[in-house]
């Protein structure tokens, strides 16, 4: 899997221990569509679900079907290479699984990344955790021999070899060596994998950790597995380039390229190459021999949050990567799929004619051009922002769930303070035409209005259930009611209160992370309110 962001430092996982347990206000139950009789709002769809929450470790399993891993949708899915089929092998939260493999005994093996777990399931169906205090664990893959080994990545940076009885601790083979991410162990009993942050392909004795590199030069590498021929498939995750490594001489070249950002590579005892793109959900299958590329599974969005008008363009915080749907004609491009520079965004605001991406994990805010998708600046050192809203030309405000503030950041020299205090888990901020704020403030079910010249807050409505997403719409904010699975318009005048309809949203994250976890978004364009289901994927509109 990519880098640290879905994973809350130890500092965050103090602070917000109090969120996770009796504050958490989602739930996973699927609402239907808008029900005709409550209101006059028709629903729609803007842009198609997709069956995974970002994929990453692939693997063959004994029937020839494909089996992946998904960190944030906390499941292993079954594929069937024939018809595409994708169904849940295990469930949420037992298979979160950034990487998976089958042992010589028949059983699922994987890691767990976020608990830093290795887990399987017997043959009784039970899950069973053979391995943990592994922060980071990342690839898996069993020895000839029957022994199995684990990497750490980005929360450490160790290769271990794992008892599968779970009886005796993990031993560390050998540490410090660059991010050994997804890898393979050959039929000669050694390892090969690719170091992350070091741009090579190494050889590792599992037994004295004695490691060689055999090539470098292949940016940002995810994943090596042997192919049919003998050669190691690597797959560059900058480009989405797949190369064919000869791990005698250590010549490579680029035999396909496949969209980019790809993590994992599964080739199949038949010999068929299938890698995936956790930016779209989707899986490639690659022909090694002409370079041909076939998608085999379509993903679509991968896991949209925060979303926001600008002009006829909708910008959405896909986790992965920030994309931009045109209302006119429907299309949707990546403005910046290769984020980890930056953290996986999951907010996002205007700022004049400029939109802005928060990271509560990475606790980073930053500044795009909204056509050519280049990043002009990067705002770092907040502690789990999420809502973002432009002030002046020069004010950016952000909701700080960590610190439960509303953050001024002048953008001149990006000072910063705490505009407003006191706020029970700030996350949706939106700022009408007189530079007035409105926050939803999610733990305590309410919006709150303030104004930063006056310094004056009010209650707009109280009693709601996990509000998050919040835009304007005329006399009215549009807010994003996740604890009932809704959308609802709000009076600015009377606070009376109106469905506009039911949404699937609410995906559940795992424990220590903030219970919004991946924000549900709400934007407004021309009387249209727009809204993201993180638990389908999916662009919804709703028009009278």
């Amino acid at each position: 899997m990519r880098p640290t962001s879905l994973i809350v430092p130890g500092f965050m996982a103090a602070l917000l221990s109090g969120c996770s347990g009796s504050l958490q206000i989602k739930d996973n139950t699927t609402a239907s569509g808008v029900d005709p009789a409550s209101n006059s709002y028709v629903r729609s769809t803007l842009v198609d679900g997709s069956d995974f929450h970002g994929i990453h470790g692939i693997t063959e399993g004994p029937d020839g079907a494909l089996f992946a891993g998904s960190v944030v949708g906390q499941s292993i899915y079954r594929i069937d290479r024939l018809t595409g089929e994708v169904t849940v092998e295990v469930p949420s939260p037992d298979g979160s699984a950034d990487d998976l493999v089958f042992g010589p005994d028949g059983q699922l093996y994987w890691t767990d990344i976020l608990r830093g777990e290795v887990k399987t399931r017997n043959e009784a169906g039970d899950i069973v955790i053979i391995a943990s205090g592994l922060p980071g664990a990342n690839a898996i893959d069993f020895h000839p021999d029957g022994r199995l080994f684990v990497t750490q990545v980005f929360q450490g940076d160790a290769l271990n070899e794992i008892d599968p009885s779970g009886m005796r601790p993990p031993r560390q083979v050998v540490s410090d060596m660059g991010g050994l991410n997804g890898f393979e162990i050959g039929e000669d009993g050694y390892l090969y994998g690719p170091l992350w942050f070091r741009d090579q392909v190494v050889r590792v004795d599992v037994d004295t950790g004695d490691l060689r590199v055999l090539t470098d030069g292949i940016e940002t590498p995810a994943a090596a597995n042997f192919g049919a021929d003998g050669h190691l498939y690597v797959a560059e995750n900058t480009t989405g380039n797949i190369f064919s490594v000869n791990i005698d001489t250590g010549r490579k070249t680029v035999i396909a390229s496949t969209p980019s950002n790809p993590d994992n590579i599964a080739v199949t005892a038949d010999g068929e190459l299938y890698v995936t793109h956790m930016s779209d959900n989707s899986i490639s299958l690659v022909d090694d021999e002409d370079g041909t590329v076939r998608t085999l599974v379509d993903g679509g969005l991968a896991l949209p949050g925060g979303i926001v008008v600008l002009g006829d363009k909708l910008f959405i915080a896909d986790t992965f990567s920030i994309r931009r749907l045109n209302l006119d004609t429907g299309k949707l491009v990546d403005i910046e799929r290769v984020v980890d520079r930056h953290g996986y965004p999951l907010s996002v605001g205007v700022v004049g004619d400029q939109i802005a991406t928060s990271s509560w994990s990475s606790g980073t805010v930053q500044i795009y051009d909204p056509e050519t998708g280049d990043s002009i600046r990067t705002i770092g050192g907040f502690v789990a922002p999420y809502g973002l809203a432009g002030g002046d030309l020069d004010t950016l405000y952000v909701a700080e769930f960590g610190t439960s503030c509303i953050i001024e950041v002048k953008l001149t020299d990006d000072a910063r303070e705490c505009a407003l205090g006191d706020l029970a888990g700030p996350v949706g901020l939106v700022a009408d035409d007189n530079g007035k704020l409105y926050i939803s403030e999610s733990l305590a079910g309410r919006i709150t209005a303030f104004d930063p010249v006056t310094q004056t807050r009010s209650v707009i409505i109280e009693g709601l259930s996990g509000p998050e997403g919040v835009a304007l719409d005329g006399d009215h904010l549009v807010v994003a009611e996740v604890g009932k699975e809704r959308v609802v318009r709000v009076s600015l005048v009377d606070a009376s209160i109106e469905e506009v309809g039911k949404v699937p949203v609410g995906l559940p994250g795992a424990e220590d992370l903030p219970p919004a976890f991946v924000p549900t978004g709400v934007a407004v364009r021309n009387g249209d309110i727009i809204v993201s289901s993180d638990v389908e994927n999916a662009i919804y509109s709703f028009s009278r």
